[in-house]
């Protein structure tokens, strides 16, 4: 592993003066600290395969950096090239963020309003960004036009997947994740097995689509102090719903927690109108998508990625349908 990557670094002329450390964050890409006598770099090794689909993530990062949003650079080779492939992967090498990280369990409303008011000043950036060259590889998956030709899961489809899933989960040795993931797919499973399911909302008005980040949660930022100084991981910016993107970093952020989702939404209003309509169609549609989606027990328990049992742990124990916890929290902001 270490002379794979020391033959990579080379490439950038980077000389390592320490351990090189995998980071334990990240469900994608795996990356890699790399200490040198100049400061430390990041290394990542792409997951994706077509060369396309990272060059084009590093479009959305240049373009960001230009428009004065802290994103770290891609570094360049003394070749002029910003992408390297070695032994059938490709590899990128990055600035080093500054700032530290803050966990979900410490974050505040202060943290909650900076995020929200980087979210918009994103979406308000990436608007004008031109991602029409990306669209052979799905940029655009999620228009209106294209999502008539999504197939849209059905009840039948979800409760295979999610039974697959729990009888590959009862099968292994108990431990406590084995637990935790058999109540919540019991529990999910016992929901559907009740519900008929809601129907899957229309698409948003183009009004709220376009280019976005696509993973903005707090697991991708850098604060100093309550001031975010770095977005990272920009690998899975595509065209969407920007309300949709709101709540999913209400959801995997703030767990719904009325404080910071006040705190976020009061940030992301200061920069762009988002009215409870949008958001209350953007949740409609992510709830449906949620519903329908146990790609997480899947990703652990059929593929082996351990990395993202920290994740399952987040999640608590047993099953709450997405609907009926945006209600309630709506109710609260209310």
């Amino acid at each position: 592993m270490s002379d794979d990557l020391d033959a990579v670094l080379d490439s950038w002329r980077v000389r390592p003066i320490g351990a090189i450390a995998r980071a334990t964050s990240g469900t994608m890409n795996e990356t890699f600290l790399v200490p040198t006598a100049t400061g430390p770099v990041v290394l990542r090794r792409h997951q994706r395969t077509d060369r396309r689909e990272i060059q084009h993530e590093h479009q959305v990062i240049a373009h960001a950096i230009g428009r004065g949003v802290p994103v770290p650079e891609v570094l360049v080779t003394p070749a002029g090239e910003r992408l390297v492939e070695h032994a059938g992967r490709f590899y990128s090498l990055f600035a080093h963020a500054p700032g530290t990280q803050v966990t979900k369990a410490d974050l505040t409303p202060p943290h909650a309003h900076a995020m929200g008011t980087m979210l918009a000043r994103l979406h308000l950036v990436l608007a004008d960004f031109d991602s029409g060259a990306a669209a052979h590889w799905g940029l655009s998956a999620a228009s209106p036009a294209t999502a008539a030709r999504t197939p849209v899961p059905t009840r039948a489809a979800t409760l295979r997947r999610l039974r697959d899933v729990l009888a590959e989960v009862e099968r292994r040795e108990q431990g406590p994740d084995e637990r935790l993931a058999a109540g919540q797919l019991r529990g999910w499973v016992a929901w559907w097995e009740a519900n008929a399911g809601p129907r899957l909302p229309d698409p948003p008005g183009v009004d709220t689509t376009q280019p976005i980040h696509g993973d903005y949660q707090e697991t991708n930022l850098f604060f100093e102090g309550e001031r975010i100084v770095a977005v990272i991981d920009w690998d899975r910016a595509r065209h969407h719903c920007r309300a949709e993107e709101v709540v999913r970093t209400l959801d995997l952020s703030f767990q719904l927690r009325p404080a910071l989702c006040t705190a976020f939404l009061a940030g992301y209003r200061t920069l762009l109108e988002l009215t409870s309509a949008q958001l209350d169609a953007a949740a409609g549609r992510y709830g449906f998508s949620r519903l329908h989606a146990p790609w997480l027990h899947e990703t652990i328990y059929l593929r082996g990625e351990n990395r993202l049992r920290v994740f399952l742990r987040a999640a608590g124990p047993g099953f709450t349908p997405f609907p009926d916890s945006w209600a309630t929290l709506r109710r609260q902001l209310a």
